[in-house]
Formats: structure tokens, C-alpha cells, sequence
């Protein structure tokens, strides 16, 4: 078997994003799982699954079929044998036309596949990518065919990238931290000096207080952008397909406002228990 260099390691080497890795992938680099078995394109994972789901609602219809004869008779029985045949009949179909297009061997090459439109399900068809190998032969043939490739992978130039990404991230994680600063403090200074929501607020705890300036900000901070156009907080999608946000936890913002200029506050719980008397 060929060596197998994993896609994340791929991606370090030509220093790529994996959109490009994409390009690679439908121009010729063929994917593999771990154990070196090709990875076909999503679409054949999905009519295969599909195939399967349908396969098991015929087979569960021969049965529907077999008790609604025993449970109904005359007319009754003939709208249910009527229903149940044309279920038939669609299900038959539909399984017919996803075997001729599973059999069409032009669905299985990577370069008759496009990414769909949607942005979150092309991301989630990329992602299928990320977790795959390459050969390494194959990825030397390409490194032959384009040394710029190779060049990005060379020690001084890889290690001045790594710089350059460095002081990005950290430029990039300062002005997030100054943008929540900015809404956490602006929040709060408005609480306060609502004496209602500030006798409400001197009976909670310090997690308490920070989850109702979050209730107050989340949802401007969840479109707000930092000035090199970074989201402010980070976008994460679970296996249910739910997008939730992080980065504004309630400790975030005790620790903004643990920062922020005791004297600029009218009313100031968050420092450190006073244990002397204790």
C-alpha cells in the first residue's frame, strides 16, 4: 500500500485552504479513509443511504400489505390494496431509478461533483475531505507539476507563514476581546443606571449578573465584525445541525468588567471576596 498523508497534514505542506484542497480533489487527487479504500464523492454515500431507507420501507409495505388483508374486507379492503399498490409501485420505482444512477460509473469521479450552493452544506461536503488521506505518490506527481507547492513547505518560508499567521490570530483575538469589552461595558453601564435593573441585579450572584448583560448582548455580538472583518464570536455547528456561538461565556465578562476601571463603575461587585474579616 502507498504511504498516506492525512489531509490536515496536506494542507500544512501546501500551506492551502481547504476550498483549494477541494479544487485538488476534482482535478485528480483521489481521496482515501485510513485504511486506503477510495472516499466517492457525497452524492454516492447519500443515494446509497437512501437506497438502503427505501429497500426497507418496501420490505415493511409487504407486510402492511399482508395485514391489511386479514384486517379488512369489501371496500375497505379495496381503498387499502389500491393505496398500498401505489406505494408500491412509487417505492419500486425510486429504487429502480437509484440503482441505474448508482451503476452510472460517472457519478463516482470527484470531477463531476459540485459543491451545492448553500454555504453551510457545501462547508459540511468539504469537511468530508478534511477527514480523509492522500497518496503520497499522487501528492508528489502534483508537487512536480506545480513547485510552488513545494516552496511553501520549505523550512524559512513555512516558519515565516507560521509567523505571519501567528501575529494574525493574536491581532485578530485582541480586537475580538476589544469589541466584547466594548458591548459588555455599554451594556452594563446602562443597567446600572436603571435603578430597577440594578436592585435586581445587587441580589444576584456574579455568574447570575454576567448571564443577564449576556441575554443583553448576544444577539448584536453574534452579527458584530471586528475592523479586519472577523466574527466576533465563533460560529460552531453540532452533529444536530444547530449553529450556537462561543466566545461570551459568563466568566468572559466577569473578567471584562474584573478589568474595567473601578471608578467608571456606579456600582462595582465583581472583585475579589474580601477574606480579612472572615
Amino acid at each position: 500500500m502507498s504511504k498516506l498523508i492525512s489531509a490536515l497534514k496536506l494542507l500544512k505542506r501546501w500551506n492551502i485552504e481547504p476550498s483549494q484542497l477541494f479544487d485538488y480533489v476534482k482535478s485528480g487527487l483521489h481521496p482515501f479513509d485510513k485504511d486506503g479504500n477510495l472516499i466517492p464523492p457525497p452524492i454516492i454515500t447519500e443515494k446509497s443511504e437512501l437506497l438502503k431507507i427505501l429497500e426497507r420501507e418496501l420490505k415493511e409495505l409487504s407486510l402492511e400489505f399482508v395485514a391489511a388483508k386479514v384486517l379488512y374486507q369489501g371496500l375497505v379492503w379495496e381503498k387499502n390494496k389500491e393505496m398500498l399498490f401505489s406505494r408500491h409501485d412509487k417505492l419500486s420505482s425510486d429504487i429502480e431509478n437509484l440503482k441505474r444512477e448508482l451503476r452510472n460509473t460517472e457519478n463516482f469521479y470527484w470531477s463531476n461533483y459540485e459543491l451545492p450552493a448553500d454555504k453551510k452544506s457545501s462547508r459540511q461536503k468539504i469537511n468530508i475531505l478534511l477527514n480523509s488521506y492522500f497518496r503520497m505518490e499522487d501528492v508528489k506527481t502534483i508537487e512536480k507539476d506545480n513547485p510552488e507547492l513545494i516552496k511553501a513547505d520549505s523550512g524559512s518560508e513555512l516558519k515565516k507563514r507560521d509567523k505571519a499567521r501567528t501575529l494574525l490570530s493574536t491581532e485578530t483575538k485582541q480586537s475580538q476581546r476589544a469589541v466584547k469589552a466594548k458591548y459588555v461595558i455599554e451594556a452594563y453601564t446602562r443597567m446600572v443606571n436603571d435603578k430597577v435593573e440594578k436592585a435586581r441585579m445587587e441580589s444576584l450572584s456574579e455568574n447570575k449578573m454576567a448571564e443577564r448583560v449576556r441575554e443583553r448582548i448576544e444577539a448584536d455580538l453574534k452579527k458584530a465584525k471586528t475592523s479586519g472583518h472577523h466574527p466576533v464570536l465563533k460560529p460552531k455547528i453540532g452533529r444536530d445541525e444547530r449553529v450556537t456561538f462561543t466566545g461570551l461565556s459568563p466568566q468572559t465578562i466577569i473578567d471584562i468588567l474584573r478589568k474595567r476601571d473601578k471608578t467608571k463603575l456606579s456600582f462595582y461587585p465583581w472583585g475579589e471576596k474580601d477574606t480579612s474579616r472572615m
